[in-house]
């Protein structure tokens, strides 16, 4: 139904105009969110925080098909650390399915964020952040918050293989 689809659009609140990097950015920040107002509601609404995971879940299992496919042009290095990062998202959701253990949500939560920004992050800033932090000796992950670091955007949309949405269901 179109009145449904643009209702869901809305919600979103995802621009059809952005390129497919910026989608998917814009859908990690949206997940982030998604789940952090879940935890916040478990205590009433436990089952809405599980479909939230599970959605996570789904949306990071398409990353990762497109970065086992031998047609990702992504640079080896950066192809490698997504995908020891959909291990980790994997094993957590996993794990928070088994057991339910809330406090394993705020790591995805900061995933989604940092990831989602880098991928709204332009090019050239990224990369001049980049080129900053090896300058003070900082790698992506010198932190020491246990957090993602900020991820630099070395992929342009028109190297991207190309990527519908239709839409996000779960929320």
């Amino acid at each position: 139904m179109v009145v449904g689809a643009y209702e869901q659009q809305r919600r979103m609140n995802v621009d059809i105009h952005a390129s497919p990097q910026e989608i998917e950015g814009q859908a990690l920040i949206e997940l982030a969110g998604r789940l952090s107002q879940a935890v916040e509601n478990v205590e009433t609404d436990g089952e809405h925080l599980k479909e939230q995971v599970r959605l996570n879940w789904r949306v990071w299992t398409i990353i990762q098909s497109y970065l086992v496919d031998k047609d990702c042009e992504l640079p080896g290095e950066i192809r490698d650390n997504l995908l020891s990062l959909t291990r980790f998202i994997d094993q957590q959701t996993i794990e928070f399915l088994l057991d339910m253990d809330v406090s394993r949500i705020p790591s995805l939560i900061n995933i989604n964020r940092q990831i989602g920004a880098g991928l709204l992050k332009d090019p050239a800033e990224a990369r001049a952040e980049e080129v900053a932090r090896q300058a003070k000796g900082e790698g992506v992950n010198d932190n020491n918050h246990g957090e993602v670091g900020p991820v630099p955007n070395v992929v342009s949309s028109s190297s991207r293989k190309k990527v519908t949405v239709t839409r996000i269901q779960g929320g």
